[in-house]
């Protein structure tokens, strides 16, 4: 059966219950269109969790070369990892029609919550307020700048393709596999795809190979729209206005200050306080930065999508005319002033995503080299952080033995204003080793010995990972805080954080953040270290010399060890702030990388931090 026209099976099996690769079972439709359908699932081997299927049009298979570029280009979109990107989890096949796994975001695009508000398409007014926008798209700016980081150019930036969770988390998706279909559909069918000019750049207009700068004007268009209402050009000649105008400037009486109603500058007016820049100089905050990245040159835009939402952002051109550092944006590099693209990888510019070049189907978001310095080492740049950290009070004065456990453990930084990363789990007697497990809170580590757990303090040689043996158990935030277990903030104090009892010496465990960091400001390649499978996570630009190694410890569920070699768990010091049972924790295979929350009576391994996040 082509899944395609699924809901005939959604209607013989009662309301539900078809399967797709003998695994997942259909719920419900969530949406559908010209570049396919996307359906509520179960995925029945991994106890029912849901997960969002995109069914590709089946016209995408009837190239064999571009369906086998497709399958494998999916692949390498899975190594995308932020905590702010919709993660590709398989590419799947149900009776030879091709499907994608993706997590499944439980809440609404960015499309949807605008026009709710009177803005988006169709019926437009008046646009958020800059606190909201800033909200809602600064981590969105991140991921960006972490994906360009990283060589990928998405390529659709749209508010359609930004989901916001139902706890306002928002998510980016579809790196790439939206336009391809698009592209491809247009060019098997001969007819144009809509609904994305009114983002596009004028250099993704006139066909030019994606670059990070592309992203930058879309961001910039999305985020205009969100502060006034529509999008820059919405009526005429689109393509020429894109390409020839300059669109009109966010003044003061729309949503960039978070008022209401009409603006009662009028043009002449606006044109006259703006200086000639298209900028009306009262307004506050992050407009000129959103106009300069909508400027028709991509060197007069800012550097970063991040750039965009800054109070002030200066162009690159900006920079070296001021005589500043030359600085380049992700996946580009300075040569003596000018700006080049990276070389591809391993021979040609490689496509990823579902548009082969020329006769294929099959392409997708573009990979690019990092650039090499003559002396061999990677130059990347990295994306600044989402939000303003949160802070930690760090010990006023530290004891004999403190300064000499520090001396104890190898650490290093991995990236600018970071914490220092231990070497090796708490209980590890090298960087390869799966160390202690702990319950969330418990600061006695356990180790399997023949089959079994082992206290680190040797209080129980038979210890069984459940709820029973954990004096916390059934305890919300409420109760916690009371105990004394966890700060205002939901952060574990520190006679319960297992670094800081076990090693002393201002090591502590990481935080939520500081491991959502780790994912999106550091490669990650997965390896095998003396025969053991983990990653080696390694800093980039200025701290590419500095790495660690996380072994793919498993975790500890009852009296057993499971999926060691295969999966990483590693618990923050963080609560979840929804659920007191729940704590957060990074999580990790050879397919992806991500921080999530889940149960802290199972045992999970723990990498010390030291220093704090600034």
């Amino acid at each position: 059966m082509i899944y395609n026209t699924i809901n005939d099976a959604v209607t013989i099996a009662g309301g539900g219950g078809a399967m797709l690769a003998g695994r997942y079972r259909i719920v419900r439709q969530l949406g559908a269109g010209g570049m396919g359908s996307v359906w509520l699932a179960e995925d029945t081997q991994l106890d029912n969790k849901p997960f969002a299927i995109k069914m590709l049009p089946s016209i995408l298979v009837s190239n064999k070369r571009a369906y086998r570029q497709l399958k494998d280009e999916a692949l390498v979109a899975m190594k995308l990892a932020h905590p702010n990107i919709v993660t590709l989890r398989a590419f799947e096949e149900n009776n030879g029609n091709p499907f994608l796994v993706m997590d499944y975001i439980d809440g609404e695009t960015l499309d949807d919550y605008l026009c709710e508000r009177g803005t988006g398409n169709g019926e437009r007014g008046n646009g958020l307020s800059e606190e909201e926008v800033v909200r809602i798209l600064r981590p969105i700016a991140a991921a960006l700048d972490y994906a360009h980081g990283e060589g990928v150019v998405h390529r659709d930036v749209k508010p359609a393709n930004v989901m916001i969770r139902k706890d306002g988390h928002p998510f980016i998706l579809d790196f790439g596999i939206a336009r391809e279909i698009q592209e491809t559909l247009t060019r098997v069918t001969g007819k144009l795809s809509s609904g994305t000019l009114l983002y596009m750049s004028p250099e993704q207009l006139n066909g030019e190979q994606p670059k990070p700068a592309q992203d930058i004007y879309s961001f910039a268009a999305m985020v205009y729209e969100c502060l006034k209402g529509e999008p820059p050009f919405v009526r005429g000649q689109i393509e020429h206005q894109i390409l020839n105008v300059q669109p009109e400037p966010l003044d003061c009486g729309a949503g960039v200050t978070g008022t209401t109603g009409v603006s009662p500058v009028g043009n002449e007016e606006r044109r006259h306080r703006s200086g000639g820049n298209g900028q009306d100089a009262r307004c506050p905050s992050i407009a000129a930065s959103v106009m300069a990245g909508l400027a028709k040159k991509p060197e007069d835009r800012p550097l970063t999508c991040s750039g965009v939402l800054e109070k002030k952002s200066f162009s690159r051109a900006e920079r070296v005319e001021a005589g500043g550092p030359r600085l380049s944006r992700p996946g580009e590099v300075d040569d003596s002033g000018r700006r080049e693209r990276k070389e591809s990888k391993a021979g040609a510019g490689k496509v990823l995503g579902i548009l082969a070049v020329l006769a294929a189907l099959v392409g997708g978001v573009w990979w690019m080299r990092a650039g090499t310095r003559a002396n061999g080492t990677v130059d990347t740049h990295e994306a600044p952080p989402p939000s303003e950290p949160g802070t930690i009070d760090a010990p006023v004065r530290k004891s004999h033995d403190e300064c000499k456990a520090e001396v104890a453990h190898n650490k290093v930084q991995l990236w600018e204003g970071g914490p220092y990363w231990a070497d090796r789990n708490i209980g590890a007697e090298k960087p390869e080793d799966y160390g202690y497990y702990f319950w969330w809170g418990d600061t006695v580590g356990y180790k399997r010995v023949n089959g079994a757990w082992v206290a680190s303090d040797g209080s129980s040689s038979n210890f069984s990972f459940i709820p029973d043996n954990v004096p916390t158990s059934g305890k919300g935030m409420s109760s916690l805080r009371r105990m004394g277990w966890v700060t205002e903030d939901n952060v574990l104090t520190p006679e319960h954080d297992a670094a800081h009892v076990q090693w002393g010496g201002g090591w502590r465990m990481p935080t939520q953040r500081e491991l959502d960091d780790l994912c999106s400001k550091c490669y990650w390649t997965w390896m095998k270290k003396n025969g053991v499978n983990g990653y080696i996570v390694r800093g980039r630009g200025d701290y590419s010399a500095a790495s660690i190694f996380l072994p793919g410890v498993g975790y500890g569920d009852g009296t057993s060890l499971g999926r060691a070699g295969s999966y990483g768990n590693y618990w923050s010091s963080v609560l979840y702030s929804g659920n007191g049972c729940l704590a957060w924790y990074l999580d990790f295979n050879s397919s992806y990388i991500h921080t999530r929350n889940y149960s802290r009576y199972y045992g999970q391994s723990v990498r010390p931090v030291q220093g704090f996040t600034k």
